[in-house]
C-alpha cells in the first residue's frame, strides 16, 4: 500500500469475488530450422526446407505457420523434398510439439540416381533434430550432414523429429581432450545415448542404428 501524504484508510472488503490463480504455464516452442539438400556431385544446394513446432501447432494447414512449396515438385528437373501436413506438401512446416517432441514426414524427389547431403543451416538453442526411417532415427542432423543415395522417382518413409532438450533431462558426458561429447536424450520417456560417431544405444546398450 502506498500513499502520497498520512492519512487515514478504511479498509472494506471487495465489491466481488476473484479467484487466485495460478501462473498461467508457459507455451512451449522451436524456432525454425533451415535445412538444406545439396548434390554431392556439383557441390550445389537443390533446395531448402524450414521446420517450427509449438505446443498450439495443428495438423491443419495454417496460414502465417505453413508454406506450400511452389509448382509441381515431382514434375522438377533437380532434386526437392518437402514436408507433408495433411497431404499437403510443404517447404515451410510447424509441427505440433507433444512433451518436447514434434515430428513431421519427409519425402524427396529426384529426376534421376543421385548422391545427396541432407544438412542443417541454422538452428535453434537446445534442440536436437533426428532424421527418420520408416519411424525409427536413423542420423542426429543437428550433429553432422547425412549423405542420402536417391533414386528416380519419389522416395518415402523418411521423417523429421526435433526433441527439446531442456538440461533436466538431457546431459553431457565429456569423452576426451577433442570436446567430443556423448550426448543422452530423452525420446517418448525413453532414454537414449548418441555417441560422438552418431551411433544411437538405448539404455541397455543396445545399439538399434
Amino acid at each position: 500500500m502506498q500513499v502520497d501524504a498520512n492519512k487515514t484508510i478504511s479498509l472494506s472488503p471487495a465489491t466481488h469475488n476473484r479467484a487466485f490463480l495460478a501462473p498461467a504455464r508457459e507455451l512451449l516452442s522451436v524456432d525454425e530450422f533451415m535445412l538444406s539438400l545439396m548434390n554431392y556431385e556439383s557441390q550445389k544446394t537443390v533446395d531448402n526446407l524450414w521446420m517450427s513446432a509449438d505446443e498450439e501447432a495443428t495438423a491443419e494447414y495454417t496460414i502465417g505457420h505453413d508454406l506450400l512449396k511452389l509448382g509441381t515438385p515431382t514434375e522438377a528437373k533437380i532434386a526437392q523434398m518437402w514436408a507433408t501436413k495433411n497431404g499437403s506438401k510443404l517447404c515451410d512446416i510447424e509441427t505440433a510439439l507433444v512433451n518436447g517432441n514434434g515430428y513431421a514426414p519427409l519425402s524427396f524427389f529426384a529426376p534421376e540416381d543421385g548422391e545427396f547431403i541432407l544438412a542443417v543451416e541454422a538452428m535453434p538453442e537446445d534442440v536436437m533434430l533426428f532424421l527418420t526411417y520408416n519411424e525409427q532415427i536413423v542420423w542426429e542432423l543437428t550433429a553432422s550432414p547425412y549423405p542420402i543415395d536417391l533414386t528416380k522417382g519419389v522416395t518415402d518413409g523418411y521423417g523429421l523429429r526435433v526433441i527439446r532438450t531442456p538440461k533436466a533431462t538431457t546431459g553431457f558426458d565429456e569423452t576426451g581432450a577433442d570436446n567430443q561429447s556423448v550426448r543422452k536424450v530423452i525420446i517418448n520417456d525413453k532414454l537414449y545415448i548418441i555417441t560422438p560417431e552418431g551411433a544411437i544405444y538405448d539404455i541397455t546398450g543396445k545399439n538399434i542404428k
